[in-house]
């Protein structure tokens, strides 16, 4: 199919999703999130009940989850996974409230 000179370039190219680097940014991105909701209630820059609060918990804490994923972390992923699913069932719930108004 690839001439054995293509077949060897593309093994030696890393795999993006899974080198460290790659990892090291959404874990970033996933605490900057988690961060910025956290200081956000903290100095009522945000409500808690809000959808904006409650969607940039919710995409930090997939980030991270994704991250304790890879490589698995047990503890992590447990903390992050549960943090997620809360966060979207409170996104969901602030979306319901925002459709009624």
């Amino acid at each position: 199919m690839f001439p054995s000179s293509q077949r060897q370039n593309r093994k030696q190219r890393p795999d993006l999703v899974n080198t460290g680097m790659f990892i090291q940014v959404l874990s970033l991105f996933g605490a900057a999130f988690i961060l910025v909701g956290y200081i956000g209630v903290q100095f009522r820059w945000l409500d808690a009940r809000r959808i904006s609060y409650n969607l940039v918990n919710t995409l930090g804490a997939a980030l991270l989850a994704y991250v304790a994923w890879h490589p698995f972390s047990g503890g992590f992923f447990l903390l992050e996974s549960t943090w997620t699913i809360v966060s979207l069932i409170a996104l969901w719930k602030a979306l319901r409230v925002a459709a009624s108004s």
